[in-house]
């Protein structure tokens, strides 16, 4: 189910943790949380997400997600794969996966500075 962002269960700690906006989704157990519409391609993301939670439950995976920076990295790098190879325009599966290597590598990105561009690159490249 797709909930308003503003109810996401974990809402204040992700606005402590990381440069949220109205465009940040989340993803608690079976639902989502987001203020914008949902495209296919970040649906099959956030789907990753809910497969990933159901191996620890929610609560424990977005502890872990919000202290360990190497495991938030092995759950965003398998989610953006899928996302991005649901993308079958090459040119906007190209320019978006420069995105998210900003959001990965860049000082003021989403996720911190968790891993340096090439190695992004590199990981993300389907």
């Amino acid at each position: 189910m797709i909930k308003p962002q503003s109810e996401f269960p974990l809402i204040k700690k992700a606005k402590a943790n990381f440069p949220v906006n109205g465009r940040t989704c989340f993803t608690y157990g079976e639902d989502f949380f987001c203020d914008v519409p949902m495209t296919e391609d970040l649906i099959i993301h956030e789907q990753v997400h809910v497969l990933q939670q159901r191996e620890i439950g929610a609560y424990n995976w977005w502890m872990k997600f919000f202290n360990d920076e190497r495991f938030r990295l092995e759950q965003e790098i398998p989610a953006y794969r899928k996302q991005l190879a649901s993308i079958k325009d090459r040119n906007k599966r190209f320019k978006y996966m420069l995105q998210i290597v900003e959001a990965l590598s860049a000082p003021g990105g989403l996720y911190g500075m968790i891993i340096n561009k090439e190695d992004a690159m590199e990981r993300l490249r389907i």
